[in-house]
């Protein structure tokens, strides 16, 4: 695919964005439509209210205007998964290669991963189309905010595939975060890069200290779901020698007040 004479080399037919920068001005547009809808509603209200439609305006909003701000995110959310297919494939994409590495250790780590290098190099390809489609400032820093959440995801994956995890361990995926952050800073606008706090606070979840951890299971299950958090209650388990009765009652108290989590 080439665009204004630059080639790019896209990761397999399931990151074909042909019509992209169509799509964005189609979404754009039907948004600025639903936004005049809202401003004109106190009026429709006015007419078709003494008219008794009072509900059915009240429908036809809630239903159909509302839904063009859940369509742009969903937009903007496909096109980035396009355009980073290879950091969302199940086999060889970033959950998995976090999922390979040994974070077990017991010698601090003085390099990064390689997972962390090789998702900076797709998010560099990333940048590059991007800057190729020459698209509104606003429009790029609503993609950049759907791809690094994407990552986030990807990393959030990963990371709760790894049940065995030392102290050190989990120092290195902090490590392994700080490049990631530190390769997009760069890049990516503030509002992005505030996704990657999610994994970082997953990660500094195993510091906390063993009573505090079903309390805060209760506050973020919402946001990381039961697998992650029990996967949490196994490594710290284990890393902090905790005895097997502690450890399956807290198990069994969580899977009772998370049952409905996935």
């Amino acid at each position: 695919m080439t665009h204004e004479g630059m080639e790019y080399q896209l990761q397999g037919a399931a990151t074909r964005v042909f019509g992209l920068k169509e799509r964005v001005l189609a979404i754009e547009s039907l948004t600025a439509i639903a936004d005049s809808l809202k401003a004109a509603k106190p009026a429709l209200l006015a007419q078709l209210g003494a008219a008794g439609m009072a509900k059915e305006v009240e429908g036809y909003f809630s239903r159909t205007v509302d839904a063009a701000l859940d369509l742009r995110d969903a937009i903007y959310r496909g096109g980035a998964r396009q355009l980073l297919s290879a950091v969302v494939d199940p086999d060889r994409g970033t959950a998995a290669q976090i999922a390979g590495c040994n974070y077990n250790v017991k010698e601090p780590a003085t390099r990064y991963q390689p997972w962390a290098e090789a998702l900076v190099k797709q998010y560099r390809a990333f940048n590059d189309f991007m800057t190729g489609l020459d698209l509104p400032q606003d429009v790029q820093q609503k993609m950049w905010e759907a791809a690094v959440r994407l990552g986030c995801d990807a990393i959030l994956d990963g990371l709760g595939r790894v049940s065995r995890c030392s102290l050190e361990g989990r120092a290195a995926m902090s490590l392994d975060l700080s490049a990631v952050e530190k390769g997009l800073r760069p890049m990516a606008p503030a509002t992005a890069l505030s996704s990657l706090r999610l994994a970082d606070n997953y990660i500094k979840a195993f510091y906390i200290p063993w009573e505090e951890l079903g309390r805060w299971a209760q506050i973020h299950l919402a946001e990381y779901g039961k697998h992650r958090v029990l996967v949490l209650v196994e490594a710290m388990s284990e890393a902090y020698g905790i005895k097997r009765q502690q450890k399956v009652a807290l198990i069994d108290k969580l899977n009772a007040e998370l049952a409905e989590f996935g």
